[in-house]
């Protein structure tokens, strides 16, 4: 009786090994499948890496890296010709080393820029030469590592407008062709982006961006890419529709595109159940968007993972859970499998 519970418990076990239950795909894997080069997240070192569950979930689930501040003005060059790389060099190395792809954000950027830029009255002459010197002395240093480069962020006002930035202030829009042209001179393999907000469907501001900002770049082949943030609230997103018809017409131009910052909020807190259906539609919207225009829609990221981490509690007040795990680091189960089975369904395509 004996030989034959164990002969039955041995078979079971054969059973097991040879019919094992299927593992899910991760995030990142269930991209790639789709055609996509990554599915990514922003992160800071300080103080998410701190938390080691934070870590592991971030190594499993996604295969690009975009550094939040680290390689932003205000801490690459803190002083007028002083370069400081010490935490930028850490997450480019980190990010190598568990073989992630590298997305480098940001050059030029209205915020999070050194105090000395401000401490002084400019001729046009002088800050083009501040900002080539800054874009080509931090491209070069990570020459080889960067697989992109976003050069210019938020240059217009959701009118189509242009910001009235210190660098347009001074210099007109002369100041993106600089810093575009010093990034493509500094490593020429690197993809170079535009990087905006509310461009990811038609409307005055995307115009403006394809106009103003793609066309002139394209012409003198210094711009690789467009990079749609896709900040959104549920309920007021975009659909899928206008957001492909967006990113085809970015493409017609001859560039590609990424979703690189994406997250949906909710407008109050908590969500009700309806309110948390929406978001994954909401999400899917731009992930189905993705997909239906193909290869040229490289990858998706996300601006951080987890709602512990997010930088909406501290912009928007009372606004948030907008990401695709909760504050204790749970997944958002209906969430996340809703965008793996649109990425499985993607990859049956090719």
């Amino acid at each position: 009786m004996k030989f034959e519970i164990l002969t039955a418990l041995y078979c079971l076990a054969g059973l097991a090994t040879a019919n094992p239950i299927p593992r899910q795909p991760t995030l990142n894997e269930a991209a790639v499948a789709a055609g996509k080069m990554y599915f990514g997240t922003a992160t800071n070192q300080d103080p998410e890496w701190s938390n080691k569950e934070y870590v592991n979930i971030m190594l499993e689930q996604f295969g690009s890296l975009t550094p939040a501040n680290v390689q932003k003005w205000q801490f690459t060059e803190p002083e007028q010709g002083v370069f400081n790389y010490t935490q930028g060099d850490q997450f480019a190395d980190f990010s190598l080393e568990h073989k992630k792809v590298l997305l480098c954000d940001t050059l030029v950027w209205h915020q999070e820029y050194p105090a000395w830029l401000d401490e002084k009255e400019w001729t046009k002459e002088e800050l083009l030469q501040v900002i080539d010197q800054h874009v080509f002395s931090e491209v070069s240093h990570y020459k080889g590592k960067c697989f992109s480069w976003n050069v210019v962020n938020e240059a217009l006002n959701d009118d189509g407008t242009w910001r009235e930035t210190l660098y347009y202030n001074v210099t007109g829009t002369d100041f993106i062709e600089t810093a575009f042209a010093a990034a493509r001179r500094a490593d020429p393999h690197a993809q170079l982006y535009y990087n905006d907000y509310n461009i990811e469907s038609p409307g005055a501001k995307a115009t403006a961006a394809a106009n103003n900002i793609i066309k002139p770049l394209r012409k003198k082949g210094l711009i690789d890419a467009i990079g749609l943030e896709s900040h959104f609230i549920v309920g007021e997103t975009p659909d899928e529709a206008q957001q492909q018809q967006q990113m085809q017409a970015y493409i017609d131009l001859g560039v590609d595109v990424v979703v690189s910052e994406l997250d949906v909020r909710f407008s109050s807190l908590p969500p009700t159940a309806a309110g948390q259906a929406q978001q994954v539609t909401d999400y899917l919207s731009s992930i189905n968007a993705c997909i239906a225009v193909g290869k040229k829609c490289m990858g998706i990221s996300v601006w951080d993972f987890a709602d512990e981490y997010s930088w909406i509690p501290s912009t928007f007040a009372g606004q948030g859970d907008a990401d695709l795990y909760d504050q204790n680091l749970n997944p958002k189960v209906p969430l996340i499998n809703g965008i793996i089975s649109a990425l499985e369904k993607a990859s049956k395509r090719w």
